[in-house]
């Protein structure tokens, strides 16, 4: 039936309203709550939920993964990964307090077993025997290989303090340190920290690291350690050539620094090797807290395989 409708009169007409009936399909695609066990899934998502991590359930080659060694530790996830406390004791099944107080209880005991009994510096026939071949042809006296590195520290309140850990270098408060291995890889000595506004040179000159050296060593180092002044009667130093205002290297010079960079390149994998170890790029609150949560690092380093291997190198 139809109806006349005064076009001209629609604003004084009454509004008229109609229910409009919906349908939902029986049958839903979608999970986003739908229930697993006794624990309902998370409105908003349709993945299922992640596995539960347990330390207790890992095989050699997980372990070797997550640590860096074949070892089920608490103390290798911690280092290795950076895990926070609370995290650790879901894997091991303990209260956040007690990986506190077991972090805070092993920590010393472990860094002053790592400095007397891994990191050791290593006598003379050692050196030569374990030296890999490619060092015996142009560096065959070659002792060790040393470079400094830095971890970051939390910013300190005392304002000298502050400026003193002030990296030019990283923009941020660290400590550096002067890290020595053996041309085969090992670390045979990891220095005290200093604040990261501390010279290379600095570093050296303090951290008796010059009081192990004897006539007849040599040191590689980088372009920073002018430390020749410094060192021993009968201790060469092997070191990059420099420009000096020249604006060229001779050709003897660009051979034998090609030479000294394809050896010293180790030093840099093992700086690697060793922030491997998570915790090192994380913020670490105290002085005393970063030298040994470093010596306690730089011990496992000595513990993986060689970081050198004389029959393939």
């Amino acid at each position: 039936m139809e109806t006349d409708v005064d076009v001209g009169n629609m604003e004084n007409l009454p509004l008229q309203t109609r229910d409009v009936g919906i349908k939902w399909p029986d049958h839903m695609d979608h999970n986003y709550s739908f229930s697993f066990g006794n624990k309902p899934m998370d409105c908003g998502t349709q993945t299922d939920p992640t596995p539960s991590v347990s330390a207790k359930n890992l095989n050699n080659k997980d372990l070797i993964f997550y640590t860096a060694l074949c070892a089920d530790s608490f103390w290798l996830l911690l280092l290795r990964l950076g895990l926070l406390f609370t995290d650790l004791g879901k894997r091991f099944g303990v209260r956040k307090t007690t990986a506190s107080e077991i972090f805070t209880f092993w920590r010393p005991i472990l860094a002053r077993f790592m400095r007397e009994k891994v990191i050791v510096w290593l006598p003379r026939d050692t050196l030569n025997r374990i030296r890999p071949k490619t060092f015996n042809k142009n560096y065959p006296k070659a002792t060790c290989i040393i470079d400094c590195t830095e971890v970051f520290v939390q910013r300190p309140k005392n304002l000298r303090k502050r400026s003193q850990t002030y990296s030019i270098y990283k923009h941020n408060n660290t400590c550096k340190l002067l890290y020595c291995l053996v041309p085969n890889g090992y670390v045979m000595f990891v220095s005290k920290l200093f604040g990261g506004r501390a010279s290379d040179n600095f570093i050296t000159k303090n951290s008796g690291f010059v009081h192990h050296l004897i006539p007849g060593d040599e040191i590689l180092a980088d372009l920073g350690f002018t430390i020749k002044d410094i060192l021993p009667p009968g201790v060469s130093l092997a070191l990059p050539a420099f420009t000096r205002g020249r604006k060229e290297l001779s050709d003897h010079e660009v051979t034998s620094t090609r030479r000294l960079a394809n050896v010293r390149i180790h030093i840099e994998r093992a700086i690697r090797r060793l922030k491997g170890f998570k915790i090192l790029c994380h913020v670490i609150s105290g002085m005393l807290q970063s030298v040994e949560i470093v010596s306690i690092c730089a011990g496992l380093c000595n513990l993986q395989p060689l970081l050198i291997r004389n029959s393939t190198e």
